[in-house]
């Protein structure tokens, strides 16, 4: 197998988007994203009005693929009602070859168990197709990181809640999103997000083949966001994360492509906490804590009720 250079990635980053464009420079592709909190202040149930921000976000970052970028959004109530919260994490995908940034030992998980070294700058295990060629897969570009440090809030990997993740291809990759959990469900109630659910491979516009394609992850705050009278100082959920790092793969497959702007937008998504019919929920205090079950049936009206702009 001939040798695959592994990719140097820059991302400055800006206030819109994450904005991927292609450079062809002395004959080299690198690639840039451009990264910054797509603010959609949206949802209007009720009298609820809900802003995203990025409290510890620097300007003018530069990183380098594997390297670690604040992005740490919190959505703030900056309506006249307390309000039950949820957002959506829109992580886009392209068709690339992932490189692995360390050396690495696998062990697949076929019939037969194999264990294999993997060099840095070389193709993920789940680059390779059962004859042994590599193949591009529609993969996530960033890692999501979240630190668990704030208000007692720990972190946890998406993969501890799905268990098994049943995706192709029987190597299964790794799902790198956490996200800083809270829980009334263990005897430790702590404010933080309840991960309710995922949409794989969404795809805007079916008809475009250069369509950006997204994974989206859809979370609920497990306590009421109180409404605050003094709206300079609003009150508002702790990071649904805190950290990303942009994957490393190989330039020249995204430079062989129409390229599209890619976008980690977080949604916000919101209702009036009072009277919302739901007896188990409506009996709850303003400072009591969700469990997911109950997070679950008011995710359930909300998404009955989405309100665009």
């Amino acid at each position: 197998m001939s040798c695959v250079k592994k990719s140097r990635i820059t991302i400055p980053i800006a206030l819109t988007c994450i904005l991927l464009i292609v450079l062809f420079s002395l004959g080299t592709v690198i690639s840039y994203l451009t990264d910054a909190e797509a603010k959609d202040n949206i949802i209007t149930i009720g009298k609820v009005k809900l802003e995203v921000s990025e409290p510890s976000y620097e300007d003018s970052q530069v990183v380098a693929a594997g390297d670690s970028l604040t992005k740490n959004p919190v959505i703030k109530n900056m309506g006249t009602e307390d309000e039950y919260v949820f957002c959506c994490v829109a992580v886009p995908k392209k068709k690339v070859t992932l490189l692995y940034e360390t050396d690495t030992t696998i062990t697949t998980e076929e019939e037969k168990p194999t264990t294999k070294k993997y060099k840095e700058g070389t193709p993920t295990v789940n680059n390779y197709n059962e004859e042994g060629s590599i193949v591009q897969r529609n993969d996530e570009l960033y890692r999501i990181i979240a630190d668990g440090v704030k208000d007692g809030a720990t972190s946890a990997n998406i993969v501890e809640e799905l268990g098994t993740d049943t995706r192709e291809p029987k190597a299964k990759p790794q799902l790198d999103f956490s996200y800083n959990k809270g829980n009334a469900d263990e005897g430790s109630e702590k404010a933080g997000w309840i991960y309710l659910g995922r949409e794989l491979d969404q795809i805007i516009n079916e008809n475009d083949e250069n369509e950006q394609c997204y994974d989206y992850y859809y979370f609920g705050y497990n306590t009421r966001l109180l409404y605050n009278k003094d709206q300079e100082n609003p009150t508002e959920t702790i990071p649904v994360f805190d950290r990303i790092q942009l994957k490393s793969f190989i330039d020249e497959e995204v430079g062989s492509k129409k390229v599209t702007d890619t976008i980690i937008s977080i949604k916000p998504y919101g209702i009036q906490a009072d009277s919302l019919g739901i007896d188990d929920v409506d009996s709850l205090g303003r400072n009591a804590f969700l469990t997911k079950a109950q997070l679950e049936k008011v995710w359930g009206i909300v998404k009955g009720k989405q309100v665009t702009t």
